[in-house]
């Protein structure tokens, strides 16, 4: 028999799947077979119309969540004891990761975009610098 997905169920996957996941560590994540979760994604088959709006919600929420994490794998990369036992390197990666993790959930640019755009202002100096913000992040996503 199969099993029946709530709304928020949906909603939260979707999310996840925003958040960089693939479809294989959805799957492994949310014990959600794969070919419910593509056809979710692609958004042909059992989505009523509340889980766009509960997946925005979703994305926030998560977003909010890997800010905190940043934050506190900063917080933590600043401590004596850390830095000392620890070469500080992976904190500082991980809280990295988190905060792009939490702009690519807010819809802002990443770093890689802001890298793109800068180098494109200095190739294409007369296109307006939201042009190749724009075309950077088409590229990279």
């Amino acid at each position: 028999m199969r099993r029946k997905y709530s709304d928020r169920e949906k909603a939260e996957a979707l999310a996840l799947y925003d958040a960089g996941l693939t479809l294989t560590e959805l799957a492994e994540q949310t014990g959600i077979p794969d070919s419910t979760l593509s056809r979710w994604i692609k958004g042909t088959y059992g989505l009523s119309p509340d889980v766009p709006d509960l997946r925005e919600l979703a994305k926030q929420t998560l977003a909010d969540k890997f800010e905190t994490i940043a934050h506190a794998y900063v917080n933590q990369s600043l401590k004596k004891d850390s830095i000392e036992k620890t070469s500080g390197y992976y904190a500082v990666k991980a809280a990295k990761e988190a905060a792009e993790t939490s702009r690519l959930l807010n819809g802002q640019p990443t770093s890689i975009v802001q890298n793109l755009t800068a180098k494109l202002q200095k190739d294409f100096p007369d296109v307006p610098e939201a042009e190749l913000a724009q075309y950077a992040s088409e590229l990279v996503n």
